[in-house]
């Protein structure tokens, strides 16, 4: 039995056009890195887990990456 492990498709087609219509507005806009989208995402997600700052980060990387940095957790230690 094949079990499709990361089919989006149906999670895509139930938000399609608020997709399309957040891509739009970024192309437009000429901000494809930081902007108005990214800036929305930091106050909404900030509110949304009771934070005072959110910062959004390329990937789950980097966020690690700060994380450790600021802990001072360094390689061998």
């Amino acid at each position: 039995m094949l079990i499709p492990q990361n089919c989006l498709s149906r999670q895509f087609g139930l938000y399609q056009a608020e997709y399309e219509a957040a891509a739009l507005r970024c192309l437009r806009s000429g901000w494809y890195i930081l902007g108005r989208e990214v800036e929305a995402f930091e106050k909404e997600f900030a509110a949304f887990v009771s934070a005072k700052h959110c910062v959004g980060l390329a990937s789950g990387l980097d966020a690690l990456w700060i994380a450790f940095r600021i802990l001072g957790i360094r390689r061998g230690r």
